[in-house]
């Protein structure tokens, strides 16, 4: 996206400032020799959907010792339901990252931001004005998320891994070239996750960012969505339990070929 970057190294400064917090302190009252996996951001690290919510893709990743055996793993969730955006994340989850220091951070964001601007579509009669709105929000979300991976990094060196959107056909199809707004929004997460990589490299951070493709894992398979079972409601959002199983392997994937 057109000046996406420039815009990201140009908030460096503003999410710099978490370092004050302290890079790599030990959390009181936690053992040093667990490991430590923090789950950030929406409904679905919350485990919404999910019948009980423990089978929620978090559970699961800790559960499976993913990132160590259960018995040294410790959890803290702090996935929100209730519509969290990348605002919400930043301003009121980030700023508990040092607080347990962790070791692995999981993070779901997008959606509601994604669905903000869906629902604002019958709002527009001007097609190019809506497609200036839709920019915008996404550039607004690409700066939230640059500061929700930098503030994490600078205040723990954790591996995050943070998941893109995955594809709600009744919801995209509703707006006219909805395919491509996914598409765009996907495409500054991978941006955004660029750009910090490019930081960390050039600030001596020892954390790792990389992206779960949850688009790729969902592409052509069915019973993921709660949307499409009888009764929904016409914007349900959430992954079913088999939804849920799918993304932890995403997870699992990606966090196993980054390597120790």
């Amino acid at each position: 996206m057109p000046g996406l970057r420039k815009t990201l190294l140009g908030a460096s400064f503003a999410a710099v400032v978490f370092s004050s917090t302290g890079a790599g302190a030990t959390a009181p009252g936690l053992d040093t020799d667990d490991t430590r996996y923090l789950a950030l951001g929406d409904s679905h690290s919350a485990g919404q959907g999910t019948v009980p919510q423990t089978q929620g893709f978090v559970y699961r990743l800790y559960q499976q010792g993913v990132f160590d055996s259960l018995p040294n793993t410790l959890l803290s969730n702090l996935g929100l339901v209730g519509g969290a955006t990348s605002r919400d994340v930043l301003a009121h989850q980030v700023p508990l990252v040092s607080v347990f220091d962790p070791d692995v951070v999981t993070l779901t964001v997008g959606g509601n931001n994604l669905l903000e601007i869906v629902r604002a579509f019958p709002t527009f009669d001007d097609p190019v004005a809506f497609q200036q709105f839709a920019v915008q929000k996404i550039q607004a979300f690409a700066g939230d998320l640059f500061q929700i991976l930098l503030g994490s990094c600078v205040t723990s060196n954790p591996t995050i891994l943070v998941a893109n959107q995955f594809d709600i056909p009744d919801i995209s199809d509703a707006v006219p070239g909805g395919s491509l707004l996914l598409d765009a929004f996907n495409q500054s997460i991978d941006d955004t996750v660029m750009v910090v990589q490019g930081v960390i490299a050039s600030s001596g951070l020892e954390c790792r960012v990389a992206v779960v493709d949850l688009f790729g894992a969902f592409m052509g398979k069915k019973g993921l969505l709660l949307i499409d079972k009888r009764g929904a409601g016409p914007q349900e959002v959430h992954a079913t339990d088999a939804g849920h199983r799918v993304i932890a392997d995403a997870f699992r994937e990606v966090y196993i070929s980054l390597g120790p």
